[in-house]
């Protein structure tokens, strides 16, 4: 069984950019995405995050994940 590979560090960029521009604590975005605030850290770091959290908490911060094929 392998170990699976960390996220890219632009993920938890992103993610730490929008709560910044939307005013808030990673306490806050933990609390309202429905995490432990070490989550939130972690997928900032880029060491951590699976794509339900992520959706949970780009949901907490108004937006949603899409995914598009491309041509």
């Amino acid at each position: 069984m392998s170990s699976a590979s960390p996220p890219p560090k632009w993920i938890g960029e992103i993610v730490k950019q929008l709560r910044a521009e939307a005013g808030m604590s990673q306490a806050a975005l933990a609390c309202e995405a429905g995490a432990n605030v070490n989550v939130i850290a972690r997928m900032e770091a880029g060491t951590a995050c699976t794509i339900p959290m992520l959706e949970r908490v780009l949901g907490a911060l108004g937006y949603e994940l899409e995914v598009v094929k491309c041509k």
